[in-house]
């Protein structure tokens, strides 16, 4: 199962962000040598695609890839504004090794998405060291979503550590696997839905707290997680978490199944009820609170029920208690 998942799910899923990433280098390049409206149109497409297809890699975080923090060079939300924009103004010279020297909350792919949509007259100021380090961001971006991908090749640690261990033990690539799972869906929840509902901190809805509101891009985001962990569930094309509760052909476990492919449907619909959660989040605050819902029922399923039918040990993560 483990196999087939990292080699119809896993892999593909990294590959396309590869290109998708190397798409929006060649994209910010052209930009840079001719800046027009349309070309800067192409440019904010392109970084949608990117930031969408990296959604579906965000839940596999394991092993050397997860030790070598290339995920955090592609993905350290929230960005650091002031901080990018003090070092642009500083610099002598922006390029790649410049970009690669700075610290993770000032790169990647929330870097992109300030640098792109913060403001009405983004395309006029990009400019100089402003748009020289924006290219430099590009590049940045491509280099580590190739390394991303290196790292979960077949003959890398983390392809073997998750596909030739056994048993269920926390150190197993099944147990791993699943607690990632867990943990992306409470992201989910808490970050992506929570807080800008106000659910921690009980002010209100706040559109800003919203992880793409700026390229109003956060459903979207959403909806290519939740593709990730149905993927993920299902194996793809070939065997996944589905399969397991099948194989385990007991009563309990083939009627949870059936919750799961229930469940992911129940929140399709809901994310398509939607249209733009920044917009509903003001004007139909109903259809976020019944996404809201639905997704923590599907944490209710992985965590309560799959868990004790797998038999397999659900870790603290970063997302409890956020």
């Amino acid at each position: 199962m483990l196999t087939s998942i990292a080699q119809n799910v896993i892999l593909p899923a990294l590959s396309s962000f590869e290109n998708e990433a190397k798409t929006l280098e060649e994209s910010l390049k052209k930009f840079q040598t001719k800046p027009t409206e349309e070309q800067f149109k192409d440019v904010r497409q392109q970084w949608r695609k990117t930031d969408f297809s990296w959604r579906k890699c965000e839940l596999y975080n394991l092993g050397s890839f997860k030790a070598s923090y290339t995920r955090n060079r592609i993905d350290t939300a929230p960005t650091k504004e002031k901080y990018i924009e003090r070092f642009i103004n500083e610099a002598k010279k922006v390029d790649r090794n410049f970009v690669m020297s700075k610290g993770s909350n000032i790169v990647g792919l929330p870097a992109l998405e300030y640098m792109l949509f913060a403001g009405k007259k983004t395309r006029e100021v990009l400019t100089g060291k402003r748009l020289d380090y924006l290219v430099a961001l590009s590049e940045a971006l491509a280099e580590n979503a190739t390394q991303a991908r290196k790292l979960w090749g077949e003959n890398e640690d983390t392809f073997k550590v998750m596909t030739n261990s056994q048993g269920t033990d926390l150190s197993s690539g099944i147990s791993m696997l699943f607690n990632e799972m867990i943990a992306l869906t409470e992201k989910i929840l808490m970050t992506k839905l929570g807080k800008p509902l106000g659910k921690q901190s009980g002010e209100g809805a706040k559109v800003e707290m919203l992880v793409a509101f700026r390229s109003l891009h956060s459903l979207e985001e959403i909806k290519a997680n939740i593709a990730s962990l149905q993927d993920c569930y299902n194996g793809g094309d070939g065997s996944g978490f589905d399969d397991y509760l099948q194989f385990l052909k007991n009563d309990e476990a083939k009627k949870l199944s059936d919750k799961f492919t229930a469940q992911f449907k129940v929140i399709k619909q809901s994310l398509e009820n939607i249209q733009s959660l920044e917009d509903s989040l003001v004007n139909d605050k109903k259809a976020v609170e019944k996404l809201y819902a639905d997704i923590k029922n599907l944490l209710i399923l992985l965590k309560v029920d799959a868990a004790n039918q797998l038999a397999l040990t659900v870790t603290f993560n970063d997302n409890d208690g956020d």
